[in-house]
């Protein structure tokens, strides 16, 4: 969805940044990396989500 192509956007963004300043620290590392993982759970589960919806729907 466009709201979960933003968000990689925004991390990407904030990944550029943090490499034009002189690299990632810790703190910084950990910070993308969460994001990272927050946002591939997020896009897992809609998908999850939208795969169930499409099969009670086929049931009725």
């Amino acid at each position: 969805s466009s709201g979960t192509y933003l968000q990689l956007r925004v991390i990407l963004r904030r990944l550029e940044a943090m490499v034009a300043a002189g690299g990632p620290d810790t703190a910084g590392r950990d910070e993308i990396a969460q994001a990272l993982w927050d946002l591939g759970v997020l896009i897992e589960d809609g998908d999850v989500g939208d795969a169930l919806k499409r099969m009670r729907a086929a049931q009725e």
